[in-house]
């Protein structure tokens, strides 16, 4: 079977389904009863047993039920062709999109690493002496001093 024929082996089978099913309950022709269409008793179909004036099990058409059958399923391979085809793009553009976001969640990923990356540069680098503890404790220390002393100074000299 070649993949253009897979459709069209699949439509006539399928419209024997679709009209099974949607017979009115009780008339699915279980016990041998003929299934019509309500308001047309020339389009009615009929199960069949194996040895029942038929070489296999299937289902007995009428004349004009068949032919609308296969009427409905003549154009059967162009909807498949048309809803495969429709399918084929809509997977393409979610695949587009998946893509997309992948590559913008990827460059997202790779400016937060390069900022990351640039913070962690920084802080590995050595403090420099003026930032270093020590050194603002210390002339912190000696400027309070220095400004107690002078304001000590300047307040002794006023009283004179």
């Amino acid at each position: 079977m070649t993949p253009r024929s897979w459709p069209s082996s699949w439509c006539v089978p399928l419209a024997v389904l679709l009209v099974s099913l949607l017979a009115p309950p009780g008339a699915h022709g279980d016990e041998g009863v003929a299934v019509c269409t309500p308001g047309d008793p020339s389009e009615c179909s009929q199960p069949l047993e194996e040895g029942e004036s038929a070489p296999f099990r299937g289902q007995l058409l009428t004349p004009k039920l068949a032919i609308k059958l296969g009427q409905q399923a003549a154009g059967c391979q162009d909807r498949i062709k048309v809803e495969v085809d429709y399918a084929t793009k809509m997977s393409g553009i979610d695949l587009t999109l998946e893509r997309k976001t992948h590559e913008i969640d990827l460059a997202a990923w790779k400016q937060e690493k390069a900022v990351m990356m640039a913070a962690l540069e920084e802080a590995k680098k050595p403090t420099p002496w003026y930032e270093k503890p020590a050194f603002v404790a210390t002339i912190s220390v000696l400027l309070t001093a220095a400004a107690t002393y002078g304001m000590f100074e300047l307040a002794t000299h006023a009283a004179k």
